[in-house]
């Protein structure tokens, strides 16, 4: 069997180092698979329509329901009392508006090209 979505980066220096824990944070190509025309993945025609539970409307849910969605799938997303897992930034009541706090992730490096792709794909824009 074959695939025609990559599953490899192809690097023209053969003489890269080994990934170790002090290497990349992404080795793999992510956003070359994810922008693949072939999509994620396919599912019988009998099955569009269904519904799929999705837990959590945080970025990764949120992504996980466009990406059923563009499968033919009706997506249900269930939320907890407030949005956000690793993205969610809070302020201070009584404080100037600019200053936050992440309560999620530590960073997203530039390496995460998968968090990328999707942030070019529905043209956010972010600093640091």
């Amino acid at each position: 069997m074959t695939s025609t979505v990559p599953n490899a980066v192809e690097h023209a220096d053969e003489q890269q180092p080994p990934i170790t824990m002090f290497g990349p944070d992404f080795p793999y190509a992510y956003d070359d698979f994810l922008a693949h025309p072939a999509g994620l993945g396919q599912i019988p025609a009998t099955e569009h329509g269904s519904e799929v539970a999705v837990i959590g409307g945080g970025l990764s849910g949120i992504v996980a329901a466009y990406e059923l969605m563009k499968m033919g799938l009706k997506p249900v997303v269930y939320e907890a009392d407030r949005i956000g897992g690793r993205l969610r930034t809070v302020g201070f009541e009584g404080c100037d508006p600019t200053l936050t706090a992440e309560m999620g992730a530590m960073r997203f490096p530039p390496s995460s090209t998968a968090l990328q792709h999707y942030i070019d794909l529905v043209g956010l824009e972010t600093r640091p």
